[in-house]
């Protein structure tokens, strides 16, 4: 007998610290973390930025962190955040 495995993505920010809004859910109503909206508002600033999609046998609670469960893929990329203008 298969056991499910539920999927989730994870950002490990570092040098930058601002809200990332997960926007998708899974089958359970979880936050699921593939949609995803950052929100950098006045920050500006270099830093770098861990993705880990996790799975975890069985069920995920809505508020387990990323070392719940096992990392299928880790990518850690440089991150850059500069100042936007408007434009009338």
């Amino acid at each position: 007998m298969g056991y499910p495995i539920i999927l989730h993505g994870f950002y490990i920010l570092s040098g930058l610290t601002f809200p990332i809004e997960k926007k998708d859910r899974d089958a359970n109503g979880f936050p699921l973390g593939l949609i995803t909206q950052w929100k950098t508002g006045n920050r500006v600033g270099q830093g770098t930025v861990l993705l880990k999609l996790m799975h975890k046998l069985l069920l995920k609670g809505p508020n387990n962190d990323s070392s719940k469960g096992h990392s299928d893929i880790a990518i850690s990329f440089s991150l850059n955040v500069n100042k936007t203008q408007s434009i009338n």
